[in-house]
């Protein structure tokens, strides 16, 4: 939700996807949430989901990503999540617009056999 000329209010929940990344405009890139994400969509009733709440400042951006642009059989999700983390901030650093940071991350990915899909938002106002 919106605040005029204070940014926006965001509030996650993460239904069986990694960590998204939060990229302050002035700052480091952190994973956001838990290590663990809750259960998939449309999985047996379990424990309650959980959510994450977080505030965007102008010039911030949020990124999702489902698995398939982290994961390969050969590696580990959470180095591949951390390598994703350290590209992004790489990206971010030097200035890249949105569009072109969203191009990058998925054009190094190897082919796999699952599908990516990317939302990247960045809080303008």
């Amino acid at each position: 939700m919106p605040r005029p000329g204070r940014g926006w209010h965001v509030t996650l929940a993460n239904a069986g996807h990694p960590p998204p990344l939060l990229l302050r405009a002035a700052g480091p890139v952190d994973c956001v949430g838990d290590e663990e994400p809750d259960p998939p969509l449309c999985t047996p009733p379990g424990p309650a989901r959980s959510s994450t709440k977080l505030f965007l400042a102008k010039g911030d951006t949020l990124l999702l990503y489902t698995d398939g642009l982290v994961e390969i059989p050969e590696a580990r999700i959470t180095d591949r999540i951390a390598h994703l983390r350290h590209r992004v901030e790489k990206l971010h650093r030097d200035g890249q617009t949105l569009e072109a940071l969203v191009r990058d991350v998925v054009a190094h990915v190897r082919a796999g056999k699952d599908d990516i899909a990317v939302i990247a938002f960045r809080a303008t106002g």
